[in-house]
């Protein structure tokens, strides 16, 4: 159950007494129309609450409309929210609250800001957006063993409120609720949005034109045109030679992908604007709005480069099902138009995508789920974030966690409910072998009759239900994986009891124990 609070999302404290999910998803669906149909009057409270509109306009200060109770990280995060309406929080909260049930939480329906919470920030971007952060990169892009939010580029250099803030939460450990949560990952969307106005700006200047102009349709379209090439190229783009630009769009009209660039900023402006060629007067505004649609879409509109990748190295594969193809065969292909696979055997298994026979031997070959997720199939590098293939993984392990909502399953129920997701390679319904069901039924009577869903065993078995889709891990990414399962369940038994019984509580007559602990009744 949750209730529309503010314009904010804000979850029902669990049970005191068990950890079982918040609510069925039929019920948040139900929720979630609700709150839709009530949007405005959503957008109106996170007006008044962090500054959309003004206070005084609504017959309101602002004083006058606070949370019963702010936290120093809900402050840092109102600042920065600022100019944020109530459809990105729902937006975001939809996307992230499978995960967030998923996990273990403590009495009052927090999980830990240790590890879990990285992981889900930079699961969030990786599927919805592809975006790789400075400071949050994948165990194998990055040096340092603990990844932590607040360690995040982007914040330290545009929000240090929101890190110090982070970072203060963070030190005794007393956890975080999905609204911090949400806030948080909405904050990270709106400032790295925000940073991709620059190129707007250069955009207009290499069109010879001034922000503060009235647009006509064409012109407005060309300067958007503009803006996704150099967004495309990324930090190192040429933004003040007029003569370069106009030598690059025409280079870029002769590409072969010019027809679907073309498209995706029509269809991306087109709330602003519409698809007329004859609007007239479009302003800064307009236009802003609209080049923040394209960040917002470009992710999923570059994936299209990726799945014809994958499709090339199925095709290159000689057993698809496996998920590997031969370096030779890899090396050997010719290169395609947006892509080309020029990397080395040694830079290869530096990155952790190639795999050698045991014992060694010639044969080598190239992981297709590692090599799509690899940095080198990155784009649009800027200060705090590339742009990389999205992550069909996180889509399942999404699936999976919305139709579970608990961090452990029977293996028979994994395995139904595996054999019922597609992929772009897999279509479902299919049936697992022999020997992956049997993997995963002895990885559950390794840990007494459940599996839980965020092990690193489980992820690595997923690798085998899913080849072209989820990444075989490596040694350090199973002991992030591992950090991450230990930290919950320490949280989970680490969690006190409620003593603030009434005197007519059935439990008061009980001595309190640990939530979760199961009495065994012994026969006399």
């Amino acid at each position: 159950q949750h209730f529309c609070k503010k314009g904010l999302l804000v979850p029902l404290a669990p049970s005191i007494f068990s950890f079982s999910p918040f609510a069925s998803q039929a019920r948040w669906s139900k929720t979630m129309a609700v709150c839709k149909a009530l949007l405005g009057v959503l957008a109106i409270s996170i007006a008044a609450l962090v500054g959309t509109s003004s206070g005084a306009s609504m017959g309101l200060m602002r004083s006058e409309i606070r949370r019963p109770t702010s936290s120093p990280l809900q402050a840092a995060l109102s600042k920065v929210l600022m100019k944020e309406g109530a459809q990105q929080l729902i937006d975001v909260e939809a996307s992230i609250r499978p995960t967030f049930e998923a996990f273990p939480k403590n009495s009052v329906g927090y999980i830990p800001s240790r590890e879990i919470f990285p992981a889900i920030v930079r699961n969030y971007f990786a599927k919805e957006h592809g975006w790789t952060l400075k400071g949050l990169e994948p165990m194998s892009l990055r040096s340092s063993v603990v990844a932590k939010v607040e360690e995040v580029e982007v914040l330290k250099m545009r929000a240090p409120d929101v890190a110090a803030a982070l970072r203060a939460a963070s030190e005794p450990d007393l956890g975080l609720s999905l609204s911090d949560i949400v806030g948080t990952v909405a904050a990270l969307e709106h400032l790295l949005i925000e940073e991709s106005m620059a190129f707007l700006a250069a955009a207009y200047e290499l069109n010879g034109r001034n922000a503060a102009d009235a647009l006509a349709a064409n012109d407005a379209t060309e300067i958007l045109r503009s803006f996704l090439l150099l967004y495309r190229w990324g930090a190192t783009a040429e933004m003040s030679d007029q003569d370069e630009h106009k030598k690059l769009k025409d280079s870029a009209r002769e590409a072969p992908d010019w027809t679907s660039l073309v498209e995706f900023v029509s269809e991306s402006s087109a709330a602003q604007f519409g698809k007329s060629t004859d609007a007239t007067n479009i302003d800064e505004q307009s236009m802003r709005a609209a080049a923040r649609e394209i960040v917002v879409k470009f992710g999923k509109w570059q994936n299209r480069e990726c799945q014809d990748m994958k499709d090339t190295l199925l095709r290159l594969a000689p057993k698809p099902e496996t998920g590997l193809v031969p370096f030779a065969t890899f090396a050997a292909e010719p290169d395609h138009e947006v892509f080309q696979f020029s990397e080395d055997e040694p830079y290869l298994k530096k990155i952790g995508v190639l795999w050698e026979a045991d014992p060694p031997s010639k044969l080598t070959q190239v992981r297709i789920a590692n090599y799509l997720l690899g940095p080198t199939n990155c784009i649009a590098p800027n200060d705090f974030y590339m742009v990389c293939c999205l992550s069909e993984c996180e889509d399942i392990i999404n699936d999976l966690e919305s139709r579970v909502q608990a961090p452990a399953a029977e293996a028979e129920q994994l395995l139904k409910l595996v054999q019922e997701i597609g992929t772009t390679s897999l279509e479902a319904p299919h049936v697992l072998t022999e020997a992956v069901s049997s993997t995963l039924k002895e990885l559950e009577r390794s840990y007494e009759n459940t599996v839980p869903i965020h092990s690193p065993e489980f992820r690595q078995w997923l690798n085998l239900a899913f080849p072209n889709e989820c990444p075989h891990l490596s040694g350090r990414e199973l002991e992030e994986e591992s950090q991450e399962l230990r930290v919950a369940r320490e949280w989970q038994e680490n969690s006190k009891v409620c003593t603030r019984l009434p005197q007519w509580h059935p439990h008061l007559a009980e001595p309190p124990r640990p939530a979760g602990e199961v009495e065994i009744e012994v026969d006399a």
